[in-house]
């Protein structure tokens, strides 16, 4: 016992006297440090179209706001709108399609679609889709500078396509366009299958705000139109000024006659007296005096009731 005592007494002894040892907490390694979060694909294909661009061709921009042709558009726009009904809600029956076609090659309809889409993004604050559904002849990547890309006619061949993989826009213009895309061999097939509506009707109702609008071939140049007509709310014919023939204007107002919707518009026309003031009241330089003073306006399109 006395051997078990000594030892415990010199145990305890040497515990005293030791230094105290401060415990090591062992520090957890650091976590790993997140890349940023890359921001979601937008649902377009970013552009920029040049303004100056749109000033060389005689278009309406947002900086053109009182010109004249501006002025017309405005006066075409608003006639649209009183006979549609863009922002109602689907059970509301909403109607925001527009189909802009002509009678003949030539006589201004992808100048009346273009312009159209840049009175409605300007002045209604709409979000516009500008559709070039002419296969054959497009104009409207031409007429805006921009290369060929995929569009309409991919839509279409591939239905399982995201519509965002093909859609063009300009922010600062907020104009959304959807090209003609590839060459195909018979657009009338495409356009009149029914792919084609089910596309038009999506992308119509893809924003509360959307104004869609469809640049077509001319009406006796193809079937094409005459299909294209059944699927939208809103026909719009374009016809030249003294050269259209009052007979090629028949015949396409009778391939048309189904459509109850359908409105002409007169382009390139003389000022007559009722409107040649469109635009001189705003005229820079003219303050203060009348606005017969401002020099004669270009010819620019008119709505024929």
């Amino acid at each position: 016992m006395d051997l078990i005592h000594r030892a415990v007494q010199k145990s305890s002894t040497a515990r005293r006297e030791a230094p105290a040892v401060e415990p090591v907490w062992e520090q957890a390694p650091a976590a790993p440090r997140l890349a940023p979060l890359a921001p979601p694909p937008l649902p377009y294909n970013e552009v920029r179209i040049d303004p100056d661009r749109l000033r060389e061709l005689g278009l309406a921009g947002a900086n053109d706001r009182r010109s004249r042709l501006a002025e017309e558009m405005r006066l075409l726009k608003r006639r649209l709108i009183q006979k549609m009904n863009p922002l109602a809600s689907e059970a509301e029956g909403r109607t925001n399609l527009i189909l802009v076609t002509s009678a003949v090659p030539g006589e201004g309809k992808s100048f009346i679609s273009l312009n159209l889409a840049l009175s409605f993004v300007a002045d209604e604050h709409f979000d516009v889709l500008l559709i070039d559904a002419d296969a054959m002849r497009p104009k409207i990547l031409t007429m805006l500078g921009l290369p060929p890309s995929r569009g309409l006619a991919d839509l279409l061949m591939h239905p399982e396509m995201d519509p965002s993989e093909v859609l063009l826009h300009d922010p600062d213009l907020r104009l959304t366009i959807l090209p003609p895309g590839g060459e195909v061999s018979s657009a009338t097939d495409l356009y009149g299958g029914p792919h084609m509506k089910d596309l038009v009707k999506r992308l119509g109702r893809a924003k509360p705000n959307r104004i869609v609008i469809l640049d077509a071939p001319p009406v006796l140049a193809t079937t094409e139109p005459i299909m294209l007509a059944h699927i939208v709310d809103e026909v719009l014919m374009v016809v030249e000024a003294d050269r259209t023939a009052h007979s090629a204007i028949r015949s396409a107002l009778d391939l048309l006659e189904p459509c109850d919707n359908l409105s002409l518009v007169l382009n390139k026309a003389a000022g007559s007296k009722s409107t040649e003031q469109f635009g001189s009241y705003y005229t820079p330089g003219l303050r203060g005096k009348t606005a017969g003073s401002s020099a004669s306006l270009p010819a620019t399109p008119k709505e024929k009731a």
